[in-house]
């Protein structure tokens, strides 16, 4: 008996916490440019483009220097690699998500951290370092 109460005690609150669960929108990431601060250093994310295959476009860069990665719309999490020089510990990783502002729905925000090494800036007591990024946009709308 104490058996079916608490399964039923379970299944009531899976029904009351059901239209509480939302669908996913996929978010597209807007391209152009970003006004960027990692970890204090303050500069411009440019993404020319993302592909349908989530391949962030040649031309992109971070502080100038290339980048290439990864964004998907659907968990809106973008994943790139700045190449400051040749070799892999010249090299500085960033991991974020997209977010569009509830109370601003023409601004964007990306948030992460990246992970520097021993050629890019990082020490063995501290290689994860915070990020993120602004972008504005502007919205025209065609009359008919």
């Amino acid at each position: 008996m104490k058996r079916i109460l608490l399964l039923l005690a379970a299944l009531s609150f899976g029904a009351l916490a059901a239209p509480l669960a939302r669908a996913v929108t996929p978010l597209n990431l807007p391209i152009g440019n970003w006004t960027v601060n990692a970890n204090g250093f303050h500069g411009v994310l440019h993404i020319s483009g993302v592909n349908g295959l989530g391949v962030i476009q040649p031309g992109s860069t971070i502080f100038g220097n290339p980048i290439v990665g990864f964004y998907d719309s659907t968990s809106a999490r973008i994943n790139f690699i700045r190449v400051l020089a040749a070799g892999p510990t010249s090299q500085q990783v960033y991991n974020g998500y997209l977010f569009r502002d509830t109370s601003n729905p023409f601004l964007f925000e990306l948030a992460g951290e990246f992970t520097a090494y021993q050629g890019s800036g990082g020490v063995a007591q501290r290689i994860d370092y915070g990020w993120f990024g602004t972008k504005s946009i502007i919205i025209l709308e065609q009359n008919q």
